[in-house]
């Protein structure tokens, strides 16, 4: 209040003038409409444009266009070694929830900058993961301007740098924020994020929800979950244990399930 004061008094000394036949009160008005002019300017250019030309790639260097929830148990930054893996993938910082020391059940939600993604047809979003134990877990967001939505969920341990790929082609075209949520459990480890990228994913995305079903003692029922808007697909089914297959599959039009027959009774089977 004090800076206001005496912006208004400065303003006053150079603009007031007393043989000009204005009331008091058109002069308070004047004041008031040209402080809140210079609010509302501020307000307006200090944001954050949208971002708009992908790959968009953040390393978690600066927390500069992103938004914590909580100001009392924000996400910060480190180079790790925050009861975390002791090293960055990317630059020298990257980004954590301290869940070792915010009381169990704080929370933040950690928000982007706006994503214009109308240059993308399958955006894809990608950054890399650590988390050494606990039950403590991420949830990754989608907020498109209207609800904010849980995409993904880590995993309790993630107790190596991994890469998290998420492919989100439910949001091509949209502008988005997307983000992450902590919860602390008060526990042993803190989750960290770094080299963080937004970019056009790939024409077609691998099949998702695997499932088998209906075992008997030489057949079972295969499912899966298309990953965009493909039908045809190709599945190989051997003994377990001999690795991701060269050779092509068997050929699927217009299905997710498929009756598996002919197997050897008491033998394991793995399935691509």
């Amino acid at each position: 209040m004090k800076f206001f004061s005496k912006e208004i008094l400065w303003f006053d000394k150079i603009y007031y003038f007393p043989n000009l036949n204005y009331s008091k009160s058109t002069f308070f008005m004047k004041k008031i409409t040209f402080l809140f002019a210079l609010l509302l300017s501020g307000f307006v250019f200090g944001q954050c444009d949208p971002i708009t030309s992908f790959p968009y790639a953040h390393g978690f260097e600066t927390l500069d266009c992103w938004t914590n929830s909580s100001t009392s148990t924000p996400w910060a930054l480190d180079d790790g070694s925050d009861f975390g893996p002791g090293s960055v993938t990317e630059g020298a910082q990257a980004v954590f929830f301290n869940d070792y020391d915010f009381s169990s059940g704080s929370t933040s939600d950690l928000m982007s900058p706006y994503l214009d993604t109308s240059s993308l047809s399958l955006p894809r979003l990608t950054f890399d993961y650590y988390d050494g134990g606990g039950s403590d877990t991420v949830e990754v967001l989608v907020f498109d301007g209207t609800d904010t939505v849980v995409v993904y969920e880590t995993a309790g341990t993630v107790n190596t740098w991994t890469e998290i790929v998420i492919d989100l082609p439910q949001y091509a075209g949209q502008t988005i924020k997307i983000g992450f949520r902590g919860t602390s459990v008060y526990g042993t480890s803190n989750p960290h994020i770094d080299n963080l990228v937004v970019a056009e994913g790939p024409t077609c995305l691998a099949p998702t929800g695997i499932t088998v079903s209906g075992l008997s003692t030489v057949g079972a029922t295969l499912s899966w979950t298309a990953g965009n808007t493909e039908t045809d697909y190709e599945y190989v089914v051997q003994a377990a244990g001999t690795g991701e297959p060269t050779a092509s599959g068997t050929a699927v039009t217009g299905a997710t399930t498929v009756d598996i027959s002919s197997l050897d009774p008491q033998t394991d089977y793995e399935v691509y």
